[in-house]
């Protein structure tokens, strides 16, 4: 999975990516970023991938106002189901932290919740794209949700994409299939 999307500049290599690895995976976006590279969502669809939410700004549900969280939530996630062809069933809460009200509005949406179990710090300055894939090929299994980012951060520019590129190499050497929820 990749969070903080659509980007211009990276959500492209990253389909070309998994494009060249037969892989599917889910983007989880902003709708402040959709707003502004709206083609990306069809770009992702069309290549076999999953849409889901990750809020409008990456709002923190522990430190912000709750129905300020659930209004930024309902803000993106009517943008997504405008531009999707498909339904957006996939909700993943930006830094991970969800609340009671978070959850409530997940069910009430008909989304589900979606976390991770592998998260190889691709936002952490120094590492390195070795690092990044390392840390997955140690700790991926069958089943395993990984979590990148596709984002303005520098270190994701830097290196997200050639990690992906390693990761599907030596996991799919291995036998893994890589397919979106």
């Amino acid at each position: 999975t990749f969070d903080d999307g659509p980007t211009p500049h990276l959500t492209p290599r990253l389909l070309d990516v998994l494009s060249e690895h037969d892989a599917r995976a889910t983007f989880f976006l902003l709708g402040k970023h959709v707003e502004r590279n709206t083609a990306a969502v069809h770009l992702i669809e069309s290549g076999g991938h999953r849409v889901g939410l990750h809020g409008f700004h990456h709002l923190d549900a522990w430190r912000t106002d709750a129905k300020e969280v659930l209004d930024d939530l309902d803000n993106g996630l009517a943008l997504l189901s405008d531009l999707c062809a498909g339904s957006v069933i996939h909700f993943r809460p930006p830094f991970g932290r969800f609340t009671r009200s978070t959850l409530r509005w997940s069910r009430a949406n008909n989304l589900a919740t979606v976390m991770w179990d592998v998260m190889p710090a691709d936002f952490m300055p120094g590492s390195t794209s070795e690092d990044i894939a390392s840390r997955v090929v140690a700790k991926a299994q069958a089943g395993s949700i990984l979590v990148l980012h596709d984002s303005w951060n520098p270190n994701v520019v830097a290196n997200t994409v050639d990690a992906v590129e390693a990761i599907l190499s030596r996991l799919g050497s291995r036998g893994f299939r890589f397919e979106s929820l």
